[in-house]
């Protein structure tokens, strides 16, 4: 990936997610159009909205409000899950909360500040993702191209659920080393001016 394009990451930013952050959060999940592609309970209640946001301020998640830069809106979510500080190890997501802005690269901009974080501030050896095998509606085969696309390694097909169903996953990986020979330098992009400094790893 080159420099000149990575420039265009100034569009995002990244910032710990907060409390107020919940009403944004509850509307985006309770949207139609987005939680076609979610697991988990449905409509999100605002008690259920705060409690999922404040586990992603835990020991071992790292989750952040996705914020375009340009009109300071909260556009989506990203997230460090189970990691494991000892290992160097953990697994990601992002959800762009607003159906309008799909397919502007979005997902793939804000995938690259979160593992540019990942690699780059937190020390972490290795990151995976996950999509359903099977499609959803058509959609999921671009997000498994994606990952590919990204520089990811398909890692293993595993049993999982969706919604109560038995579904199958892809898991797919990127570590350090591929990261950097894929996408070179990246710490210059986990600093967004105007944005507090995402959270490191625990004292």
């Amino acid at each position: 990936m080159a420099r000149e394009w990575m420039q265009e990451l100034t569009r995002h930013g990244l910032r710990v997610i907060r409390d107020e952050d919940a009403g944004s959060f509850m509307r985006q999940r309770n949207d139609p159009a987005v939680h076609r592609f979610l697991d988990g309970a449905y409509p999100l209640d605002a008690a259920e909205a705060l409690r999922k946001i404040q586990e992603g301020r835990g020991p071992n998640e790292r989750m952040f409000a996705v914020i375009d830069m340009a009109f300071g809106e909260f556009i989506g979510t990203t997230r460090l899950a189970e990691i494991d500080w000892d290992g160097g190890t953990c697994w990601s997501d992002v959800v762009i909360g607003v159906p309008a802005l799909w397919r502007g690269g979005r997902g793939p901009e804000t995938k690259s500040l979160l593992y540019a974080f990942a690699f780059e501030r937190l020390g972490m050896s290795r990151v995976t993702a996950s999509a359903m095998l099977e499609s959803i509606e058509g959609r999921n085969r671009s997000s498994i191209g994606m990952q590919l696309r990204f520089g990811m390694q398909h890692s293993r097909d595993y049993p999982g659920t969706f919604r109560g169903s038995a579904a199958v996953r892809r898991e797919f990986a990127i570590t350090a080393s591929q990261w950097r020979e894929k996408h070179g330098d990246t710490s210059w992009i986990t600093v967004n001016e105007g944005l507090e400094a995402p959270f490191g790893r625990p004292a």
